[in-house]
Order: C-alpha cells, then sequence, then structure tokens
C-alpha cells in the first residue's frame, strides 16, 4: 500500500505532497487578502495553499488507479472527470494523511452526491478541498497582500498577454499540453488560464455577487462553476473574471481540477 505525507517545503512556507516519498505535488502558501471583482466588489479571502499545478494524469491515476482522460500523457492535466470526481479525490486524500482525521473534509469521500450536494463547506477546515470560487479568482489574479487599486492587476493570470500564460484555441493545436510550460503568475502558479477548465466547489449562482468575505457560494443551484477557460476555448473565456458552468455529473476533455489545501 502507498505512504502519503504532507510536510513543508524546504523553503518553510509552502507545502509538499509526497506519495512512497516521491514530491508529487507542491502547494503554494497563498497569504490572505482581497481582490476585485468584474462588478467592483472587493471581496476578501483567508490564507490557503494552492496546488501549483493543476491535478495531472500521472497524480490521479496514482490516487485513484483510474485514467478516464481523453488525451493521453502523465503530465498533462487530468480531464473527463466530473464535479463529484474531484471532490472524492480530495477525499482519499484527506483519509490517508493521518494529521486530518478530525477535519470536516474526510466525510467528501464517504457522502452520496445527494449528500454532497448539501454538504455545508467550512472554508478553514484542514486538508485537501477544490477552491472555493473567490480564492480560486483571488488566487488567479496573483496579488500578494491586500488590494491595492495601483497594484497592476493583469487580464489573465500574470500577464495581458494570454500567449504568454496560457494554451486557447489559436495555441494549443486542438490538445491539452503538460502543466509548466508557460509563465507561472506572482503567486508561482501555472496554467490558470487555458489547457483545461478548473472545477471550483461554489454552485453557480448570483450569491457570488452579495457575499465579499470569504463566499463559499450558494447552498444548493444546478449547475458547479468552472473557472480559467480552455485548450478549445477562445481568449475572452480564458479571463480571469470569466465565471463558466458545468453540471456536477458532467466530463469533458477540456475540464480538470486544481488541489486547495488548508494547513
Amino acid at each position: 500500500m502507498a505512504t502519503f505525507e504532507i510536510r513543508h517545503h524546504e523553503n518553510k512556507t509552502d507545502y509538499q505532497l509526497l506519495i512512497d516519498n516521491k514530491v508529487v505535488c507542491t502547494l503554494m502558501s497563498i497569504p490572505k487578502g482581497s481582490f476585485m471583482r468584474e462588478d467592483g466588489k472587493v471581496v476578501a479571502v483567508n490564507a490557503f495553499c494552492m496546488a501549483r499545478f493543476a491535478v495531472t494524469q500521472d497524480l490521479y491515476e496514482t490516487v485513484t488507479g483510474k485514467t478516464p482522460s481523453y488525451f493521453k500523457g502523465k503530465q498533462h492535466p487530468v480531464e473527463n472527470v466530473t464535479w463529484y470526481d474531484a471532490v472524492r479525490f480530495c477525499g482519499i486524500l484527506n483519509n490517508v494523511l493521518k494529521e486530518y482525521k478530525h477535519s470536516e473534509l474526510l466525510k467528501m469521500n464517504n457522502l452520496t452526491d445527494k449528500e454532497l450536494d448539501t454538504f455545508v463547506l467550512d472554508p478553514s477546515s484542514p486538508g485537501f478541498r477544490l477552491p472555493t470560487e473567490a480564492e480560486w479568482e483571488y488566487a488567479a489574479k496573483g496579488n500578494k497582500g491586500n488590494f491595492d487599486p495601483a497594484n497592476k492587476v493583469f487580464k489573465y493570470s500574470g500577464s495581458d498577454n494570454l500567449d504568454l500564460v496560457g494554451w486557447y484555441d489559436k495555441n494549443s493545436g486542438h490538445e491539452t499540453k503538460p502543466v509548466g510550460l508557460k509563465f507561472p503568475n506572482n503567486f508561482g502558479l501555472y496554467d490558470m488560464n487555458g489547457n483545461a477548465w478548473e472545477w471550483c466547489w461554489d454552485w453557480y449562482a448570483d450569491d457570488y455577487k452579495i457575499y465579499t468575505y470569504n463566499p463559499v457560494g450558494a447552498r444548493f443551484a444546478s449547475n458547479r462553476v468552472s473557472r480559467g477557460g480552455s485548450w478549445d476555448f477562445n481568449s475572452a473565456f480564458c479571463s480571469s473574471d470569466y465565471r463558466n458552468y458545468f453540471g456536477p455529473y458532467y466530463s469533458s476533455k477540456g475540464l480538470g481540477y486544481r488541489l486547495l489545501f488548508v494547513p
């Protein structure tokens, strides 16, 4: 049986997930802060850690034993996964890491789909999960510290030139690409725009426009949020502001996810 371990990176700030003593995921420390939404409202979020890359096919297969992706490549983002698949992947990690045996997030791996639909997320619970929509947007925009109107915020995650930071319909060659080939943003995160859409925790609803402190989304709706754009969408869909959604049972060759971790 594989052994799982979470530990501090040698820089004492970030974290690393190890399986059988091999680093399989680096989680970048994101300080608490705030960002401005497209509607002009400032939203604040607590500190968290975000995976440097989207979950790869190699990591997904190592944890689940499954290979669902349409495009094959160990370092390509996993795709063809539903929201429930992504949430249960996080639940597996939480259950094998002894440090989080008291976390509410342990339940995610054992709940039915209907129970997951009504699970109320406490964003302070330790362990792995999907990012909320607000956490994803804050991490994508890469503002270090509190929102400052004078601080440059790019249209895409790390640049106003999408070709520098993301794979989309004009440069992807009609397929996903290995993670980490473009430039990162200010938080050291790669591929936040393009390559594959990323599932977020939230139900897609107008409640997102109401709450401005650590929002976790509506209690229930029909679709779950996805952010970031993908290899087969044009640049307008890859903006860090653009909100997208799919039904939680939906999967496609352009839809994956990224891990969030609360120490």
